[in-house]
């Protein structure tokens, strides 16, 4: 909106501001924040307040992805963490799994399949079959993942026998794409 003032030989405009101006945020507060600052510690920490049964899990996720040489890479959600486990291999990055602090494990397939080893159709099929062969029954993948972000449970957290079926099968994941 634009009011127009009249007097002597002089004509002025005056715009009125709209929206945030400085004096507004201050008075009311600021915006609040929309996003956290995840690391380590605030994972195991979010883990353990949720579901202490799979505090032991995840702790074994971190030693195993160290061993592996993995990247640690944090999301910035508000109100659920999640930790993204990467292999950097020559020029590009491989999502293996990202753990969240709700807890529960996502797999990327989405990213997975456009990568260099695993974007061959037959590549990927093995992963699927592989990690189809340790996963629950009530975590079935479908026929086609290529495009999808899967989440399975928090039983791979909380069941040490279970988890170290998962976790062997990304290790052959790694070995797969650093024999590449």
């Amino acid at each position: 909106e634009v009011r127009q003032f009249l007097g002597e030989n002089l004509k002025t405009y005056v715009p009125r501001v709209l929206g945030n101006t400085a004096e507004a945020a201050q008075r009311k507060g600021g915006r609040k924040k929309s996003s956290r600052e995840w690391n380590e510690a605030a994972i195991l920490a979010e883990i353990d307040e949720n579901d202490p049964q799979c505090s032991d899990g995840a702790k074994r996720v971190i030693e195993w992805a160290r061993a592996q040489n993995l990247r640690f890479a944090y999301g910035t959600g508000r109100h659920d963490g999640s930790m993204y486990l990467m292999l950097d291999a020559g020029e590009h990055n491989h999502y293996t799994f990202i753990l969240w602090t709700n807890p529960s494990i996502q797999l990327p397939f989405g990213y997975i399949a456009n990568r260099p080893v695993f974007s061959e159709a037959a590549r990927l099929d093995e992963l699927v079959a592989r990690l189809d062969g340790v996963l629950d029954d009530s975590d079935d993948l479908p026929d086609d993942v290529s495009n999808r972000w899967i989440t399975i449970g928090s039983t791979y957290l909380s069941d040490s026998s279970m988890l170290e079926r998962f976790l062997s099968v990304w290790d052959w994941y790694i070995e797969e794409i650093r024999g590449a």
